[in-house]
């Protein structure tokens, strides 16, 4: 519960990361996300740029690792189109750009539970 509790008071000093990740989007994981599937809210609506992943699940390791490959053509090994990273535990809090995609729709999942999906929706 203290890892949990130290990661909310992490997304609430979003403010010590500085004006270059100010206005970071947030995707979140719900208590009880590996075996309900949910992220907070199917889609996730964003701009390209920062995305902060908060992981409020007080049991299980997750993350965001899109369905997409940078490499369409990879079959072994293949680098996800963006990924907030390995999974973290309670209250881990994890920062990836997607500044680099282009308006449109892009599957994600966890790659601990490949159960948790959700879909980035980039606007412009």
């Amino acid at each position: 519960m203290k890892r949990f509790l130290a990661g909310i008071a992490m997304l609430a000093a979003v403010g010590s990361w500085g004006t270059a990740n100010a206005g970071a989007q947030v995707i979140t994981s719900l208590p009880g996300a590996s075996t309900t599937g949910q992220y907070d809210g199917a889609d996730v609506v964003v701009t390209a740029g920062n995305v902060v992943y908060v992981n409020a699940d007080p049991v299980a390791q997750h993350n965001v690792w899109s369905d997409a490959k940078k490499v369409p053509s990879c079959t072994v090994a293949c680098e996800p189109l963006f990924k907030s990273g390995a999974p973290v535990s309670a209250g881990g809090v994890q920062q990836f750009s997607v500044a680099h995609l282009t308006p449109g729709d892009y599957p994600f999942h966890c790659s601990a539970h490949l159960n948790m999906k959700g879909t980035l929706k980039v606007v412009q």
